[in-house]
C-alpha cells in the first residue's frame, strides 16, 4: 500500500476552497498528473456523486472511476477510486485559519491481485507524483 499526505495553506475562506476541492472536476485544474476529470453521475457534493479521471500518462489512458463515500460538509470528504488495478482512498480536509485554511490531502493507493508486489514501487512513485500534485494544488487553492 502507498500512501501520501500533503498541507497546504490557503489564504482564501474555508468554505469556499472546501467546495471548490468538493467538486473533485476540479482535480484536473491542479494536478499535473491528470489529465481529465468529468463528473459521471449523482448530485454534486453528495455521498454517492461519481467522477471518472484519466491520468496523465506517456502510455495508454488509465482511468479510475471515483465515488464520494463520505462528506462532512465543509471540513472533510472522501473519495474512493477503482479500476482493474488498484483502490485508491483519497481524504481531503479542510480547517478554517486565522488568514484562511489549511488543506491536508492524504492519498492511499492499494494495488490489486499480483500488482500488489510492486507496491514499494508505487510507494516511490506516488511520493514524486504527490509533490508534484501538492504544488499545483499550493497554485490552486491562492488563485
Amino acid at each position: 500500500m502507498a500512501r501520501y499526505v500533503g498541507t497546504v495553506q490557503s489564504n482564501r475562506p474555508a468554505d469556499e476552497v472546501f467546495e471548490d476541492l468538493a467538486d473533485f472536476t476540479s482535480v484536473a485544474q491542479w494536478d499535473p498528473g491528470v489529465a481529465s476529470c468529468e463528473h459521471t453521475g449523482g448530485r454534486k457534493g453528495e455521498v454517492g456523486c461519481r467522477f471518472h479521471v484519466v491520468q496523465d500518462t506517456t502510455g495508454p489512458d488509465i482511468g479510475i472511476d471515483y465515488a464520494i463515500t463520505e462528506i462532512e460538509h465543509p471540513r472533510r470528504v472522501v473519495l474512493r477510486g477503482t479500476n482493474a488495478w488498484l483502490v485508491s482512498i483519497d481524504v481531503i480536509v479542510v480547517e478554517p485559519t486565522a488568514t484562511g485554511c489549511e488543506v491536508t490531502y492524504d492519498a492511499t493507493i492499494k494495488l490489486k491481485g499480483p500488482l500488489a508486489l510492486a507496491d514499494p514501487l508505487m510507494s516511490l512513485g506516488l511520493k514524486r507524483i504527490g509533490a508534484k500534485a501538492k504544488k499545483g494544488l499550493t497554485d490552486h487553492v491562492n488563485a
